[in-house]
């Protein structure tokens, strides 16, 4: 029972840092290429992942962890991206 209610928190909380994170790129205070943005969309994924494993339901398992890959994916570009920029 407890865990039920662990489990609905999390995937609660994923909701809110996505929606939150969606919100502040919509309004022009993160850009999709700002670290900031690409680290709240994956730990929004991982917590909806989490769920979604919880709850036994493959469509979002598939969704979350593509969401994931590609927020590493993102997250390996910007770094190497502003990396690259800072040695000239």
């Amino acid at each position: 029972m407890v865990l039920e209610y662990l489990m609905t928190g999390i995937g609660i909380l994923g909701v809110i840092i996505l929606g939150v994170n969606f919100v502040l790129e919509a309004s022009d205070k993160l850009g999709k290429n700002h670290y900031t943005f690409i680290i709240l969309h994956i730990v929004a994924s991982c917590c909806l992942l989490a769920y979604s494993v919880f709850e036994k339901i493959p469509l979002f398992i598939v969704l979350n962890s593509m969401l994931i890959i590609v927020g590493l994916v993102q997250f390996i570009k910007t770094y190497k991206k502003i990396k690259s920029k800072k040695r000239f």
